[in-house]
């Protein structure tokens, strides 16, 4: 038996083609809601943020917050600025420690700085600021302090500050330099002699 199409729209049981599609795609509804039928949950409800349980909506927190912000940095500035000073001057005395002890060392390839030190009467000097002589290990000019008292001499002249406080440090550390060069060549040189046996 034959039907036309005429026909297979009002037989029992039979549907076209187009209605099969039709009755499979998914409702535009739920698509343009974001779920299909039967298959898309609920959505879930919003969990409320931290300022909307303080202050029972964020339009309070969007005030407090850039304040309080503002009053905590205003506190670490306030508490840090000597802390950076601090440590501009820990930074400086190292610097000043390690560039002095460089300049002190460099400075024994130079005959006159590297003579030892005589008092009027041409007797060994025993004693300078910042280095008392140990053992037999002369004194030499090198080991005055020279570099770092001038450096310190124009910390007066820079405002307060930063790189008042940097130039300070270096100025105490090229000051302490030179007898903490002659203390370490002091060790070295037994710690050579000891292991030679003298």
């Amino acid at each position: 038996m034959f039907l036309t199409r005429a026909d297979s729209r009002e037989a029992p049981g039979v549907e076209s083609s187009q209605q099969t599609r039709e009755a499979s795609a998914p409702d535009a509804r739920f698509v343009h809601a974001g779920a299909l039928p039967g298959v898309g949950e609920a959505a879930p409800v919003a969990t409320p943020t931290a300022s909307q349980k303080a202050y029972g909506h964020d339009e309070a927190a969007a005030r407090v917050k850039p304040a309080a912000f503002s009053a905590v940095m205003s506190v670490i500035h306030e508490r840090g600025s000597r802390g950076v000073d601090s440590v501009a001057h820990r930074g400086g005395h190292a610097l000043g420690v390690g560039l002095g002890v460089v300049v002190t060392e460099a400075l024994a390839a130079v005959p006159s700085w590297n003579a030892p030190l005589v008092d009027d009467k041409g007797a060994p000097v025993k004693e300078v600021p910042g280095a008392t002589q140990i053992g037999e290990h002369s004194l030499r000019k090198r080991h005055e302090e020279v570099f770092g008292p001038k450096v310190s001499a124009v910390v007066d002249r820079i405002p307060p500050g930063v790189l008042r406080e940097l130039v300070a440090g270096v100025g105490e550390g090229a000051t302490e330099a030179p007898g903490d060069s002659y203390r370490l060549e002091v060790r070295i040189a037994d710690m050579i002699r000891h292991a030679l046996g003298d």
